[in-house]
C-alpha cells in the first residue's frame, strides 16, 4: 500500500504542473503578454499589469478551459498562477468525487 502512495505522488505533481502550464497560457492570452515574457506558478497577476477586471477575464478563461465554475469569493483570492491552479485542481477533484458518489 505504501508503494502505491509513493507512485501516485509524481502523478499528482505532474497533474498540478500541467494545470499550471495551462493557466500560464490562459494568463498570457487574456493579458496579451508577450510570448517571451516568463510566466510561471509564482507569477503574480499584478506583476503582469492585471487589474480586477483582467482577473475576472482570466477566471472566465480558466472556467471555459477546464469546464469548472469558480465562485466570486474564490476569484478574489486568486493572486498568482499557482493560486489559480490549486483552486482548479481542488474544484476538479471535488467534481470527480461528486460524480463517483452520484
Amino acid at each position: 500500500m505504501l508503494v502505491k502512495i509513493h507512485s501516485q505522488v509524481p502523478v499528482l505533481e505532474q497533474a498540478k504542473q500541467d494545470t499550471i502550464d495551462k493557466v500560464c497560457g490562459i494568463v498570457k492570452k487574456q493579458l496579451a503578454v508577450a510570448q517571451d515574457t516568463p510566466v510561471n506558478g509564482e507569477t503574480m497577476f499584478d506583476d503582469l499589469g492585471a487589474d480586477s477586471f483582467n482577473t475576472v477575464e482570466i477566471v472566465m478563461g480558466v472556467e471555459e478551459a477546464f469546464g469548472i465554475t469558480v465562485d466570486e469569493s474564490s476569484t478574489q483570492e486568486i493572486k498568482t498562477v499557482e493560486d489559480a491552479a490549486t483552486l482548479i485542481d481542488k474544484l476538479m477533484n471535488r467534481d470527480r468525487q461528486g460524480h463517483k458518489e452520484g
